[in-house]
């Protein structure tokens, strides 16, 4: 495992089979260097702790999975034997490595679990690639590590070398060694240690773009475990170029599996929403009836405003954007079974479609042409805004929250604010990948999404206890 970058005799050795080239990563920007995260995090205390409880077949495992010429060259200067690892040898390794006084620091540790390198000292971190590692899809978040080779590969290695007994070890290692992503291996190991959790979340106060604290280990959450674990026909994919290939194909055979659920449904979505529109009448049939506000310009938008935070971003995130795919998905298997989707899955999809909507009418405004609400045109006609006195001029300084769109829809006359949404052409299936974010434009836009809002639109309207309740098929089989 590689030093911190300072010591140029040994960091800035190039190890061209290595993720990048062998070149160490920059830290990524926002995050703590790696010197503020070992001075913060308690490695060396750890690491200690984890070697005292640590047998001598934990080890010899480690030994084994080691390079065997990286291993000769560990072992042999030591006069331990390297051709066959038995447990003295093994014994004799762990009985060195408690021998060191900061044993997270130490160069023999660092030498042995230096496959952890590929990740934490080489591998880039990206947001998107940082969403991919994240979250609970697999197959939604393999396609923002695809494009991204260097994090491939240390996922890859990580995947094949590391085991859940010594993963706490080496993320302390890869602390104490003050590799560029040590950061991240410190959010790994708050979720399971709760004097790190509170020594990271006072480092996170102070840098507030570190990586939220994992929600479980890496070696179980490692999307290219859990895809390829469920994958028995297909070998671990050797680049990022094969692993795109084989998501493609999946991502085809995902598509005729629905469509012939959609084939097969026993359930008809128009019928079951006539009923479902049909409850929630007769259900607010037995309330007192309140008078409705006069039809003006400001109850026109406050329909378009829905129930947005004005703190939120003007346009989605890529997490959120991601986290809405997967959300997207679940609600359209419901629906293609005859269900009504969870509420609490769709928030995230109505807050997305209202924040669009609200952008593509301000944008529609400002170039005096349709703006689409899907992302490829909201950030087309984005850009040339910026880059047109006249249409800057109307824009202004680009809103930055939900607030200010809002802000500067009620500021437009009224046949500017009041003009309908532009509804966007179906996506275009020759060049859209079937596999990547472009699903929740498809899914918003399709037949399904109708069904989707038309669930969402009842639920603002009417409130979602009175949907819940009307939702419930009386005992109907769906």
């Amino acid at each position: 495992m590689s030093r911190k970058p300072q010591r140029r005799n040994r960091a800035s050795r190039r190890h061209p089979n290595r993720p990048n080239g062998g070149v160490p990563v920059a830290t990524p920007t926002g995050w703590p260097s790696p010197d503020i995260v070992a001075d913060t995090i308690d490695a060396n205390v750890l690491a200690r702790e984890l070697l005292d409880a640590m047998k001598p077949a934990t080890m010899q495992t480690i030994l084994k999975r080691m390079d065997p010429n990286a291993r000769k060259a560990v072992l042999a200067q030591r006069n331990i034997p390297s051709a066959k690892v038995s447990q003295r040898a093994a014994a004799q390794v762990l009985g060195l490595v408690r021998a060191v006084d900061k044993p997270a620091e130490g160069t023999l540790l660092a030498a042995i679990l230096d496959p952890a390198s590929d990740l934490f000292q080489y591998a880039v971190i990206t947001p998107p690639g940082l969403t991919g590692m994240r979250l609970l899809l697999a197959d939604l978040g393999l396609p923002l590590i695809a494009d991204n080779e260097s994090l491939f590969q240390g996922l890859r290695t990580w995947s094949q070398w590391a085991q859940e007994d010594f993963e706490d070890l080496t993320l302390a290692v890869v602390i104490g060694m003050r590799c560029q992503n040590s950061a991240l291996a410190a959010s790994y190991l708050a979720a399971n240690h709760p004097d790190i959790a509170k020594q990271y979340e006072s480092l996170r106060k102070r840098f507030p773009r570190m990586p939220r604290v994992s929600e479980s280990r890496l070696t179980v959450s490692n999307p290219l475990t859990r895809y390829f674990s469920a994958r028995t026909d297909q070998a671990l994919p050797s680049t990022s170029g094969q692993l795109n290939t084989l998501l493609v194909q999946d991502s085809k055979i995902r598509e005729r599996e629905i469509a012939e659920t959609r084939s097969q449904q026993r359930y008809d979505l128009s019928e079951y929403a006539s009923r479902l529109h049909q409850r929630i009448h007769d259900s607010a049939e037995a309330e007192p009836e309140e008078t409705a506000p006069p039809e003006t310009p400001d109850a026109v938008f406050d329909r378009w405003s829905g129930h947005l935070d004005h703190e939120l971003p003007a346009l989605p995130t890529f997490d959120e954007w991601a986290q809405a795919v997967a959300a997207a998905r679940e609600c359209m298997t419901r629906l293609l079974s005859g269900r009504p989707p969870e509420e609490s899955r769709f928030e995230l999809l109505l807050s997305i479609r209202h924040r669009l909507d609200n952008f593509s009418l301000l944008l529609t405004h400002v170039t005096q042409s349709e703006v689409f609400p899907v992302r490829d045109d909201l950030e087309r006609a984005l850009t040339m805004a910026l880059s047109d006195p006249s249409m800057s001029e109307r824009l202004g300084n680009p809103p930055e929250t939900v607030g200010d769109v809002i802000a500067r829809l009620e500021a437009l006359p009224d046949e500017a604010r009041n003009r309908a949404v532009p509804v966007p052409p179906p996506p275009d299936d020759s060049t859209a990948q079937a596999y990547d974010l472009s699903d929740l434009d498809s899914i918003l836009s399709g037949e399904t999404g109708k069904q989707l809002l038309a669930f969402a639109t009842m639920r603002e309207a009417d409130g979602s206890d009175r949907l819940s309740a009307a939702a419930e098929p009386d005992g109907e089989t769906a």
